[in-house]
């Protein structure tokens, strides 16, 4: 489980695994050191992945047992598991909603404070996800590119909170509010009727199609079964897309987030 303790890690792993992915990283024996310095300020190197090595890749980290103790060697960086990148994306969600419903509204300082150890590749990751769950808007550019980095610099004044004008709460008519709870989703409370909810659902996955298109690599036969599947309102067949998406991928936000938005994971 992601907690206040280990949360300081699993920032520094997210954070350099996105650099990666975007082709801003590449020496990971650099970052491997790195990581073990930091690991080292909570626990012993070998109790941190005795623990949580579960939640990474498999046989990225090795333990050996000698005589005098545990040696620890990396095979690769640690990655997190899609269920991990999930529970970390959440906890990070959960944060920035919970920062909005105390202030009732967008503080920037409180924001920053939250993302304060995790890079600007991973920052983007994290607001794009809070932005798709309905918990904030973009009302201009945010995200400055420079060469290959499209996260040089964040706009935070072009980010706005989404709260209710009647109730002050991050409710969306038509949508859903997810209550996580640890490792899990937990219940799922509807604030209209299901039908209504059911139309908002379609809506959304085809408003995202493209992006999607562009996040997955989707051909054009997929994006017209999904637009089609849209149309005749087949929502198992919507979702079982969203899950091959999200699952195939690792790394499709944006089907992920429709799916955790409706309780669907």
């Amino acid at each position: 489980m992601i907690n206040k303790l280990n949360l300081y890690i699993f920032d520094y792993i997210f954070s350099i695994n996105e650099d990666i992915r975007e082709g801003l990283k590449q020496d990971e024996n650099h970052y491997r050191n790195e990581l073990n310095q930091k690991i080292e300020q909570i626990s012993k190197i070998e109790d941190f992945w005795e623990e949580y090595k579960y939640y990474f890749n498999d046989n990225c980290v090795m333990i050996a047992k000698t005589l005098g103790g545990s040696i620890v060697r990396y095979n690769n960086f640690p990655r997190f598991k899609i269920e991990t990148k999930k529970e970390y994306l959440n906890t990070k969600l959960n944060e920035i909603k919970n920062s909005i419903e105390d202030n009732g509204s967008f503080v920037i300082s409180e924001i920053k404070n939250i993302l304060n150890n995790v890079g600007n590749m991973g920052k983007k990751t994290i607001l794009d996800y809070c932005e798709q769950n309905g918990i904030i808007k973009y009302k201009g550019k945010v995200f400055i590119e420079a060469d290959d980095n499209s996260s040089y610099a964040i706009i935070y004044d072009n980010i706005d909170a989404v709260v209710s004008d009647e109730k002050g709460d991050l409710f969306i008519p038509n949508l859903v509010q997810n209550i996580f709870n640890g490792n899990n989703y937990g219940t799922v409370n509807q604030t209209n009727n299901i039908d209504n909810l059911q139309d908002k659902f379609f809506d959304i996955v085809l408003e995202k199609l493209d992006v999607m298109k562009i996040e997955s690599k989707l051909d054009d036969k997929k994006i017209k079964e999904i637009r089609e599947s849209c149309r005749k309102k087949d929502k198992n067949k919507v979702i079982s897309f969203l899950k091959e998406i999200a699952m195939g991928t690792g790394t499709n936000l944006i089907a992920t987030g429709i799916l955790a938005m409706f309780g669907l994971m």
